[in-house]
Formats: structure tokens, C-alpha cells, sequence
């Protein structure tokens, strides 16, 4: 059997600082995507485990985006709320859970994107794409695509220290192996 778990510590994603600051997250992450793991890997034994990674971690990451995007306004109302009725010091207290795991899965995904060594211009678009809808601010939206990015760079130095070791790595990957 998989575990997904395993699986992401094996490509050394407890690298990302993320992991540890937002450890329920995390344990929601493995749990909730554990059981498709499996089955992909069950379903598709010839495909790399960290393709089974990617895919689960682009399904998330849309997921994620759709459940945040749909609740922007009734959370901002909610946030405005807390703010005028507690003041803005307690109400930083309280966590948005959705946006916690669109924090999380978005440097996953990037993380995964770098490891497998994947076109920055994409990861960049995405960074930024999620980074807009998270920001309260335009200031905070160059911040935390910044740190998205460096969780696609630290994947990104993985697949590059992989691949010094395999010369040959870019004609197997041209012929499909």
C-alpha cells in the first residue's frame, strides 16, 4: 500500500517551513488525499509516484481555490465583523481554515512543480494567481508570491542535484522512459 504521507517525505518536502507552521493543515492534506493516492497508484503502477504527487496536489490546489474564491465576500464580511466588534489585534487570532489549506497545497504543488523540474513561467503565473486572491492588500500580493516561489525553487534545486547524477536524463525523457 502507498502512503502518501511517506511519499511526500521521500522527495524531502518537509523542507518547506509551511509543513511545520501549519501541522493540522498538514494532517488534513495527507488524510484527505491518502485514499485517492492509493488508488492512482493502485490504478497506474507504470507512472512515477511523484506524477500520482502532482496530480493529487493540482486537484487540491483547484479545489481549495474554488471553495476560497466562492466564499471571498461572506468571508471578508465575516473578517470585517470580528474587526469592528473585537478589534483588529483579537481578530488575527482566529483562523480561516480554507485559506490555510490553499496556503498549504499551493507550496506543495509549487514544491512538487520545482522537484520535477517544470517551467517556471507556469509556476510563476500560479504563484501569482493565488497570491492575488489571498492578499487583502496589492503590497501583500508580490510578499506572498515570494514565498510561494520558494517553495517551487527548493523542489527546483532537488530535481537539479538529481540530475547532475543522471547525464542522460533529458534523452530518456525525450524517448518517454
Amino acid at each position: 500500500m502507498s502512503n502518501l504521507k511517506e511519499s511526500l517525505f521521500d522527495i524531502q518536502i518537509n523542507q518547506l517551513q509551511v509543513i511545520n507552521k501549519l501541522s493540522e493543515t498538514w494532517l488534513w492534506f495527507c488524510d484527505r488525499n491518502q485514499s485517492l493516492f492509493e488508488k492512482a497508484c493502485t490504478n497506474k503502477p507504470e507512472k512515477k509516484v511523484t506524477d500520482h504527487l502532482l496530480g493529487i496536489a493540482t486537484k487540491q490546489h483547484i479545489e481549495c481555490l474554488d471553495k476560497l474564491n466562492q466564499q471571498a465576500e461572506t468571508v471578508a464580511a465575516l473578517e470585517q465583523a470580528f474587526e469592528q466588534n473585537i478589534g483588529k489585534k483579537h481578530s488575527k487570532k482566529f483562523q480561516y481554515q480554507d485559506k490555510n489549506q490553499l496556503i498549504l497545497t499551493t507550496h506543495i504543488w509549487l514544491y512538487l512543480q520545482g522537484y520535477l523540474g517544470l517551467a517556471f513561467s507556469l509556476s510563476n503565473e500560479y504563484a501569482t494567481q493565488t497570491a492575488q486572491v489571498l492578499a487583502d492588500t496589492s503590497n501583500q500580493v508580490q510578499s506572498i508570491r515570494t514565498e510561494f516561489l520558494e517553495s517551487y525553487y527548493l523542489g527546483l534545486d532537488l530535481y537539479k542535484a538529481r540530475s547532475k547524477h543522471q547525464p542522460f536524463r533529458w534523452l530518456r525523457k525525450l524517448l518517454g522512459r
